[in-house]
């Protein structure tokens, strides 16, 4: 299993490319992996993407010979978005891996039934607070708490817990964390790892 990841995430970097706008969602099939039937998404995440990616998600289903993954390779962009992309992801018992995934792109990788988070050189998670908690810790308001519950009942419905909700709380946005592999397990953001 690992040598495949390592195949998948090679494969994934060296098709990645860094649209300005909207991700650039695709599926990848057979010529990728021979396990799974891959949704790759790369760029920033934006309105519409969620829209496309369940048109591919459905392509490749359909298909059905193959198990669904979608590889995410993202440094973010709008979080309900992201959120909205997760539980279609969910919604296709989908697993995810991911390459450089950032920001709201985590949102979208806790979508997987199984997440399978690499670690390497290039391959992270990268989290910080939104720019929403930004904002409300400098000027709290009720408007600002509601939105930020929304993002913690998304967190909680697909980890289980809020714990990596309370941890990101605590990074500023200007300087993001990159999960460590006992962090990303112990928070329930990956359900397993590969280096």
């Amino acid at each position: 299993m690992a040598s495949f990841l390592k195949s998948l995430l090679l494969v994934a970097l060296l098709t990645a490319a860094s649209p300005v706008d909207a991700a650039n969602i695709s599926l990848r099939a057979s010529a990728v992996s021979d396990v799974y039937r891959v949704v790759l998404v790369e760029g920033i995440i934006d309105t519409g993407d969620a829209k496309r990616l369940e048109q591919l998600l459905r392509e490749a289903a359909s298909a059905g010979d193959k198990p669904l993954a979608v590889w995410l390779e993202s440094r973010g962009g709008d979080v309900d978005v992201s959120m909205q992309m997760g539980k279609i992801i969910r919604s296709h018992r989908a697993t995810t891996f991911n390459g450089y995934c950032a920001s709201a792109c985590v949102y979208t990788f806790l979508g997987g039934m199984q997440r399978i988070a690499a670690f390497g050189e290039v391959a992270r998670l990268n989290v910080h607070r939104p720019e929403l908690a930004e904002t409300y810790v400098e000027h709290p308001t009720t408007y600002g708490k509601s939105q930020l519950m929304i993002l913690r009942d998304y967190i909680v419905g697909m980890t289980g817990s809020d714990d990596f909700f309370d941890m990101m709380l605590k990074i500023p946005y200007a300087t993001p964390h990159a999960l460590q592999l006992n962090e990303a397990l112990a928070l329930h953001v990956a359900t397993s790892v590969v280096r």
